[in-house]
């Protein structure tokens, strides 16, 4: 329905100019679906693989499945300086990706988050338990991905909605 309305809202609205922004607007919105499906998969279906096929025992400490979510919050914490610094020492250099280009390493690198799982139960042990190295980095990943699309994604979004809906599109 909020596509049928902002389809409505660019053809009767928008100039050409606009409307092509609100469509590149649009289709990044879209892609990030991918992501963001791939990356919400932490609150119920990596806690629950978590809980019954991994060996959360690390280094002697066992650790319980929900507390393997807070990777993300301290990959975030670790890992975004590191992103921030990157993209404007590419920026310094004209060589930083483009919108685009970043939102496809952010879901490339979910997808790579969710490969790291499956490869992870193929080398799992004669038990059936998967080391916790596998779990740990599909989070690094998805939260390097997160890195990747979330900060430029809503900066896509001020800089190209169309002023008078710039707040509809935030919640979109």
């Amino acid at each position: 329905m909020a596509l049928a309305g902002l389809a409505w809202f660019m053809v009767r609205y928008c100039d050409r100019v606009e409307r092509d922004r609100m469509i590149v607007l649009l289709i990044l919105t879209l892609s990030t679906v991918v992501f963001w499906a791939l990356f919400q998969q932490s609150a119920a279906s990596m806690t629950l693989f978590a809980d019954r096929v991994v060996d959360r025992e690390i280094f002697g400490v066992e650790f319980t499945a929900s507390q393997f979510g807070s990777l993300n919050a301290l990959f975030i914490f670790l890992f975004a300086p590191a992103f921030a610094a990157l993209w404007t020492r590419l920026g310094r250099t004209g060589r930083e990706p483009s919108t685009p280009v970043k939102f496809a390493m952010g879901i490339a690198l979910a997808g790579a988050g969710v490969v790291s799982l499956v490869v992870g139960v193929g080398r799992a042990g004669a038990d059936g338990s998967v080391m916790a190295f596998w779990l740990i980095a599909a989070y690094a990943l998805h939260t390097w991905g997160e890195l990747c699309l979330s900060p430029v994604g809503l900066s896509a979004v001020t800089k190209l909605a169309v002023s008078r809906i710039v707040g509809v599109m935030m919640g979109i």
